[in-house]
């Protein structure tokens, strides 16, 4: 398969789509909110995640001459547990393989628990997009949902 037809094949295979939260949610404006907002703003973040990981892994090339570097993008899910037990906003991120992978403060992006190899994307993407997070906890609160799977973003397949 030609370089080309794999990043098509890669881009089909990374659709977007939201939970069933969404149903849950009290109004029209939080709907569209995740819709169009969070949708986008978390495959920001994927495609942050998906760079950090191609940086990061060792070369092939060897004496060979050029290696061909593709980014994969891989499974992200954003959760919010919002019940009565947990009073500070966070967000615990699932990514790849890794469920739980790291939890972080809304109000300050600080890391909770958790790995931390993300941080240099995470912590920014967090505070770009805090007041939406905070609009998403507090609709959670409200309803009483408990450890719902904000968004979710399926990686691509290589």
């Amino acid at each position: 398969m030609s370089t080309r037809g794999l990043l098509a094949e890669m881009q089909a295979n990374s659709s977007v789509y939201l939970t069933q939260m969404a149903a849950k949610l009290d109004t029209d404006h939080e709907r569209q909110w995740l819709d169009a907002a969070l949708q986008g703003a978390l495959s920001i973040l994927q495609d942050r995640m998906a760079e950090q990981d191609m940086l990061r892994r060792p070369s092939r090339a060897g004496r060979r001459g050029m290696e061909i570097l593709l980014k994969g993008h891989r499974l992200l899910k954003l959760r919010m547990d919002a019940n009565r037990n947990h009073p500070r906003a966070h967000l615990h991120i699932d990514y790849h393989h890794s469920k739980h992978m790291a939890s972080y403060a809304i109000d300050n992006s600080e890391l909770l628990a958790g790995d931390g190899s993300y941080d240099r994307v995470v912590k920014p993407w967090i505070a770009e997009h805090q007041a939406n997070l905070m609009q998403v906890w507090r609709g959670l609160r409200a309803n009483g949902v408990d450890d719902a799977i904000v968004a979710e973003l399926r990686g691509s397949t290589l």
